[in-house]
């Protein structure tokens, strides 16, 4: 028989990182120092009515004066996906 333990299945370590307007989102404690060097904040999605966490970054283009917008998002982040489909927090 196989029992387990905490050394075989240990308890995982979480961290929280405010978004704002009362919202958090829990980190693994090896990401937090990691993502917790940008200000992200709470993204509400309508068609599942919950959440997930961003971060926007804005550049002037010095030739067009344009401003580029660039959307980061936390869980795209942890899992360092490439650019496609986004989703909620619980992905």
């Amino acid at each position: 028989m196989n029992l387990i333990t905490q050394e075989t299945c240990p308890i995982p370590e979480y961290r929280f990182i405010p978004l704002g307007k009362g919202i958090i989102a829990k980190v693994d404690v090896d990401d937090f120092d990691w993502l917790n060097q940008w200000k992200w904040k709470p993204d509400y999605i309508k068609q599942t009515n919950s959440f997930r966490a961003i971060r926007q970054t804005k550049k002037k283009d010095s030739v067009s004066g344009k401003v580029e917008r660039k959307t980061y998002l936390m869980h795209r982040e942890i899992v360092k996906a490439k650019n496609g489909y986004g989703g909620s927090l619980e992905s």
